[in-house]
């Protein structure tokens, strides 16, 4: 039997759903709009989206660029490396589990955004 494939190396699009996870939130706080102090704090959040997604970014490309080995995890399929086992520091847990943990905090808060901007706008338009 063949042992399972580990890796300590997130899969591509592990990061790309991140960062569309922290667009989809910035664009439903923007469904705050409405003036006065609101405009600040849509630009607090908005700057904060673009740092939180603009460090690892920078990161990460300057890492691809100076590499001296090839990763396996962007050689590999998405449904390889969910198959695969994914090492922390403290354990190792299944690439399925490791996706899911790290990608259930910024989904819950970009949907989450998403019905409480609904929520607002239907009630901001019935008054």
């Amino acid at each position: 039997m063949d042992p399972k494939h580990s890796t300590d190396l997130l899969h591509p699009f592990v990061y790309r759903a991140i960062v569309a996870l922290t667009v989809v939130f910035i664009l439903a706080a923007w469904g705050f709009a409405g003036g006065g102090y609101v405009s600040w704090v849509l630009a607090v959040v908005t700057l904060f989206g673009v740092i939180v997604v603009g460090i690892p970014l920078e990161i990460w490309r300057i890492w691809r660029n100076h590499r001296t080995t090839t990763g396996d995890a962007a050689q590999e399929s998405f449904h390889d490396w969910l198959a695969g086992d994914f090492d922390t520091w403290q354990e190792r847990l299944s690439g399925m589990d490791a996706a899911i943990t790290l990608l259930l905090p910024i989904a819950a808060a970009a949907f989450g955004a998403i019905a409480f901007a609904i929520v607002f706008q239907v009630i901001s338009h019935n008054h």
